[in-house]
């Protein structure tokens, strides 16, 4: 029975909302909407919409789905349109050196986390990322090393490392790697030695994973 307030207290079995015989402690035979916002909104077909947040094995879920010490199973595509990633490329050849490669040709730029100005990737949430970056040797560069090296907050990565020989010109080097990010942290490629890239051919990309 109605108990203060209007609250309604059902102690033993199942409730069901156009629902008979309902199977389990809340059956709705239909669609559901839940939030102050939404409960004049019609559900999808036998559906439901949320407007907050939803947690599963959690009490404070702390994103639109929020789960928690498990995994989720799906037999269908999982869709992420608003990944951060970026791919790009040199439109003319760049001998500066020791210099951040600043790579102005813009195949993919999805969220505009990637400067065409300043060369350099900013992420915009914590998780790991992979880039991949490298080149060819400009012309001429005969009997110098081509060196790429990926920077993170402005501090060298070492290892790895994209590096020709110092064969003849042309030569190809190029290298992918997973690393952590803050939200705000930035990274670029440096070129480290005083051989020139090929434009066009040289480039680097990254991803949210």
């Amino acid at each position: 029975p109605p108990s203060g307030g209007g609250a309604l207290y059902y102690y033993n079995g199942n409730v069901g909302i156009g629902e008979l015989a309902p199977g389990s402690k809340l059956s709705v035979s239909g669609g559901a909407t839940i939030g102050a916002s939404y409960d004049t909104t019609v559900a999808p077909s036998n559906g439901m919409i949320i407007e907050g947040n939803v947690g599963i094995g959690t009490t404070v879920p702390g994103a639109k789905l929020d789960v928690q010490n498990g995994n989720i199973n799906t037999s269908g595509y999982v869709l992420v349109p608003n990944r951060p990633a970026f791919s790009v490329y040199l439109t003319s050849s760049w001998t500066t050196t020791p210099a951040v490669i600043v790579y102005t040709g813009v195949i993919l730029n999805n969220g505009n986390y990637y400067s065409a100005s300043t060369g350099q990737f900013t992420a915009p949430v914590t998780g790991l990322y992979q880039f991949c970056f490298g080149g060819i040797k400009a012309s001429g560069s005969t009997t110098q090393v081509g060196r790429m090296n990926l920077r993170l907050n402005g501090a060298l990565f070492n290892i790895p490392e994209a590096r020709t020989s110092e064969g003849a010109s042309y030569g190809w080097a190029s290298v992918c790697t997973v690393i952590n990010m803050i939200a705000g942290n930035y990274v670029d490629t440096y070129n480290t030695d005083v051989a020139g890239w090929h434009s066009t051919y040289t480039f680097f990309s990254g991803h949210l994973l």
